[in-house]
């Protein structure tokens, strides 16, 4: 409130009393205004309208369907400054998109496993998750998201599986000798 902001002086000066009752309303109004602007200056603070600007100046689709969680990381993501995308600083980014995953990779079978624990992410989660891997993991790696539910049972049952493969090498093979 502008009555606030009155110096000592002008203390119970009845004229100044009335003016500030006047301005008040302009003056908080316009306080209120100034307010949202800066804070949208900030992406993780933002309303629904300093996103949809945000979205608009970066390129990326608007979509009002999604949350505005989902709309504030991706506008995130598209902020990020380049650096080198290191294993550490990839488990680094997800922690701090509040993405808990336990991930490695698998250099030989070029694989990336993501493994999450579906009482800790929703689907959106998995969503975000999934729009990050597609934008830093390299594309030659096969990427799986591993959604595991911790699950008790009271049964006494045990279950047990067992595969056996014959593998026939090329110079082995003889043709009609393949059951032997």
């Amino acid at each position: 409130m502008i009555s606030d902001l009155q110096p000592d002086f002008y203390k119970d000066v009845y004229e100044f009393e009335q003016l500030a009752k006047v301005e008040d309303k302009s003056f908080n109004d316009f306080d209120n205004y100034l307010s949202r602007q800066l804070i949208n200056l900030f992406v993780s603070k933002t309303d629904a309208d300093g996103i949809s600007t945000l979205e608009s100046q970066y390129g990326i689709p608007i979509d009002s369907s999604k949350s505005l969680d989902d709309r504030r990381y991706q506008v995130l993501i598209r902020l990020l400054p380049p650096q080198p995308i290191t294993f550490k600083y990839f488990k680094k980014l997800l922690t701090t998109m509040n993405l808990e995953v336990d991930s490695s990779v698998d250099a030989i079978n070029s694989i990336y496993k993501a493994v999450v624990e579906s009482d800790k992410v929703t689907i959106s989660d998995i969503n975000r998750l999934n729009d990050v891997l597609n934008r830093y993991v390299p594309s030659h790696l096969l990427k799986i998201i591993y959604r595991y539910q911790n699950a008790q049972s009271q049964f006494n049952n045990y279950l047990g599986v067992a595969n056996n493969t014959e593998l026939i090498a090329h110079s082995d093979y003889v043709e009609g000798r393949e059951n032997e």
